[in-house]
Parts: structure tokens; sequence; C-alpha cells
């Protein structure tokens, strides 16, 4: 008889965590494979505890974590880390990291790669782009969007410095500019927690009109609020759920070296991943 493979850790750290879909995604990955010796678990970190933590998943044997709110930038900073990956190099954030052979960790961004497939399988090639939101996901939203729109405004509610001079064709409006420019965009990315169960809601929802697309990061059990919204309006959507997936495949694909089980994973969160339209 064969040994039993070793067991293998994995899971996403990040404040909060609770309500992420990522365990459910990766354990049916599991189950789609025929493995039961990889687990996956949320660890729920605040950045004052990420350094200890991350010790203290290799020191059990962890393969890989994801990353996310609010330590994607922060993990880059963590002792000894490293990264090739481009994603990474340009958009500064990560959210994928898988030990290597020699026990350090390397990072990777999935998120930005995510957002592209999604748009590129639906053939989508805006005008003008607008992401909402100054953090990790935005930052990767608006470098996936440099080969695809023809413009990419960012609106913020504060200043951030990633913008200037890093981005092709990318510009900064204060938050109060966002609704109009809302109107003008092609496409619309909402990388804010805004939305997201348990936390700030939108109050008054955006409108959208027919022929924009309108992507949401926040993700639940089904559409979010302002998806809904899209869809009563006419716009096209794209899930954050979906996005989910699409990140989970790209950490598959660090930590295992061969492609994701793909509709196994989008079934576990109850959505489909549109396929077969790229460019």
């Amino acid at each position: 008889m064969a040994p039993l493979p070793k067991p293998a850790l994995y899971g996403v750290l990040g404040h909060p965590v609770a309500h992420s879909r990522s365990p459910a995604i990766h354990r049916a990955a599991y189950e789609a494979r025929g493995w039961s010796h990889c687990y996956y678990v949320p660890i729920d970190t605040v950045p004052g505890q990420l350094e200890e933590v991350v010790r203290a998943v290799a020191a059990l044997g962890g393969r890989g974590v994801n990353i996310t709110i609010p330590l994607k930038a922060a993990v880059l900073e963590l002792p000894g880390m490293h990264s090739r990956d481009p994603w990474v190099l340009r958009a500064g954030v990560a959210n994928t990291l898988a030990r290597r052979p020699d026990g350090s960790w390397e990072a990777f961004n999935t998120d930005g790669p995510a957002l592209y497939a999604a748009l590129a399988d639906r053939d989508l090639a805006p005008r003008r782009a607008l992401v909402l939101g100054g953090g990790g996901a935005a930052r990767a939203s608006a470098l996936a969007l440099e080969s695809l729109a023809g413009a990419v405004v960012v609106a913020t509610r504060s200043p951030v410095s990633w913008i200037a001079g890093q981005i092709r064709n990318c510009s900064h409006v204060p938050w109060a500019e966002a609704e109009g420019e809302w109107r003008q965009a092609d496409l619309v990315v909402n990388a804010t927690p805004l939305g997201q169960p348990g936390g700030v809601s939108w109050g008054a929802l955006p409108r959208s009109h027919p022929g924009q697309c309108v992507v949401d990061w926040v993700y639940g059990d089904g559409p979010s609020a302002l998806l809904q919204q899209a869809l009563a309006d006419g716009a096209e959507v794209v899930d954050g759920r979906e996005l989910l997936v699409r990140q989970a495949a790209g950490s598959w694909v660090r930590w295992f070296g061969d492609d994701a089980p793909l509709a196994a994973m989008a079934a576990a969160v109850g959505v489909t991943v549109p396929q077969g339209r790229r460019r």
C-alpha cells in the first residue's frame, strides 16, 4: 500500500475574514481532485499579528496562504519575502504566498489577472473605466485595465500616491466626482468594501445604464445590492464570486503547478465562469 500523502495546510489571512468564501472554494477543489490530505482554513489576522501568524503557518507545515484586506501591502514588508511576479512588482500588493523549497515565502498577485481574464473572456475593451477605491484590489484592478481600457479613472476618498506615472492613461479624481465619472464610464469597478455583508452599505445605490458593465469585488451568497441594481438598469455585471474563483484558480497554479478544477470551484459559490471569448 502506498504511503498516505503528508497533510498540507493552506488558508486565508485577513481582518475580518469570517465571511470569506475562499475555504469553500478550495475545499471543493480538493474534493474534486480526491485529496483528503489538504486543509484550508480562515485565520483572522490584524496587521500587528501578520509576521507572527505567517511564522506560525510555516511552523505548522503551511504551504500556501491567500492574503486579503487589510494585509495586501503589509505582507510584502515581511522579512525575507520574495517576489518575481510582475503584478506584485508593479501593483505593490500581493494576495497569495507560496512556500519555496528553502522554506521562505514567495508573493504573487492573482487579483489583477482575475479581473483581466473576466473582462477579456467577455471581449470587453472599455473606452473609459472607473475604479472606486485606493486599496490593494483597486491597485490591481487599475493595472489590469491598463491594457484593456482607453482611459482609467480612480476615485478615492483620500489622496493616493500609487497612480501618478505608474499606470498608463490613469488619472485620479476625488470621491465627490465619482458620480459624474460613473455616468461617463463604460466600465465601473467597485474595489471598496461598500456593500460588504455586515459592513457599510451604499445608501442610495448608484444607477447604471445599458451598454455599461459593473464589476463588484464585494461578494456574498448572491449578487451584491450594487449588481442587482445594475442588472435592473440593463447593465452587464461581473460578480465578486466569479473574481474570487478566478483569483483562487490563480493561487492554485502557484501552489500546485497545474490548472485548477475551475467548474468545481465555481459551483461551490453558485456562479459560472464564462470562458471562450478571450481575444
